[in-house]
C-alpha cells in the first residue's frame, strides 16, 4: 500500500501545475531523486487531484473537458490517451479521486458542488458495471476518502460536528463511524501498515494517531508531529506519507510567487518535545 502522491517504489510523485494559460493545469511526474519532472497529461483543460493506481501503472485524477468534469485515468508510459471513468454534470460540480484501494478494485472520490455547497464520499468500482456508491452522504460536508491498507476501513472528513474532524467507518461491511480526531482535523492518511493514521488539525499542525484495527477499531490519543508552514489545501490531498511514516511530503505556498513547490520533511521526529 502506497501513500498516494508518492508512486510504490517511493522515487516520483504526481503533482497538478499551474500551465500558462488561466484555467490549466496538468498532472506531472517528478523524479525526486534526479530532480526530473515529465507531463503526464496535456489538455487545455484543468487536470487535479492526482492519485497514483497501486501497481504504479496509472494515475486517476479530475479532468475538465467542454466544461464537465470528469473521473480519468492515465498510463503514466503514456502509451494510450487517458480514459473517462465517471463523468459529471454541472459547471460548479467537482469529481476529485482521493484514493485507490490495495487491491486496486475501488476509487474514492469526492463529489462537491458549490451552488449550492454540497460535498459527500463516493466510491467507484472498477469492476463490473462500474455503478458507484455513496459512502457517506448527507447534509454535511464530507470529503477526502481514503482506504486503509487492507480495505477493510475507510477514513474521512466530515463536518457533522460544526468543524471539520476525522472519521473512520468499514468499508463493504456492517458498523457505525468512529471519531479520530478532536476539536478539529482533516486530510486523513494511513500509514503503510495501518497502525497510524495521520491527519491536519485545524490549525493545519500535522498529527499521528496510533489504530488498532485488529478487532474493532480503536484510536489512540492524537500526537502533534510538525507544523508544515502554509500549506495548499484547496484540492485533493494536501500531503503524502512514505510507508513507514518517517518522510512527509506536502505541498506549501510561497510568498510572492505561484508555484507550488514540493517539501520533504525528514527527521522530524527530533522536533517532538520529550
Amino acid at each position: 500500500m502506497k501513500p498516494d502522491g508518492w508512486s510504490q517504489d517511493e522515487h516520483r510523485v504526481a503533482v497538478s501545475l499551474n500551465g500558462e494559460r488561466p484555467q490549466n493545469s496538468d498532472i506531472w511526474i517528478i523524479d525526486i531523486a534526479r530532480n526530473i519532472r515529465s507531463r503526464l497529461t496535456t489538455d487545455p483543460g484543468t487536470d487535479a487531484a492526482p492519485v497514483w493506481s497501486p501497481d504504479g501503472t496509472r494515475i486517476a485524477f479530475e479532468g475538465r473537458r467542454s466544461g464537465k468534469a470528469s473521473l480519468r485515468q492515465q498510463l503514466i508510459d503514456g502509451t494510450a490517451a487517458d480514459e473517462s471513468l465517471r463523468e459529471v454534470s454541472g459547471s460548479s460540480t467537482d469529481i476529485d479521486p482521493s484514493s485507490w484501494s490495495a487491491d486496486g478494485r475501488f476509487i474514492a472520490y469526492t463529489l462537491s458542488a458549490a451552488f449550492p455547497m454540497t460535498a459527500d464520499v463516493w466510491v467507484l468500482p472498477l469492476f463490473g458495471d462500474r455503478k458507484p456508491f455513496p459512502l457517506a452522504q448527507t447534509e454535511f460536508l464530507e470529503t477526502s476518502g481514503v482506504f486503509s491498507p487492507d480495505s477493510r476501513w475507510i477514513a474521512y472528513t466530515s463536518n457533522e460536528s460544526g468543524q471539520p474532524n476525522v472519521y473512520v467507518q468499514p468499508f463493504l461491511r456492517a458498523g457505525g463511524k468512529y471519531p479520530v480526531s478532536r476539536d478539529g482535523g482533516s486530510h486523513p492518511v494511513w500509514r503503510a501498515d495501518g497502525k497510524e493514521l495521520f491527519y491536519l488539525s485545524a490549525a493545519a499542525t500535522m498529527m499521528a494517531v496510533p489504530i488498532n484495527a485488529t478487532g474493532q477499531l480503536e484510536g489512540g490519543e492524537p500526537q502533534m508531529l510538525f507544523q508544515p508552514g502554509r500549506l495548499i489545501l484547496n484540492r485533493g490531498q494536501a500531503y503524502a506519507v512514505t510507508k513507514d511514516g518517517g518522510r512527509f511530503l506536502v505541498k506549501v505556498a510561497l510568498q510572492r510567487s505561484n508555484v507550488a513547490p514540493i517539501t520533504v520533511v525528514v527527521n522530524w521526529t527530533a522536533a517532538i518535545q520529550k
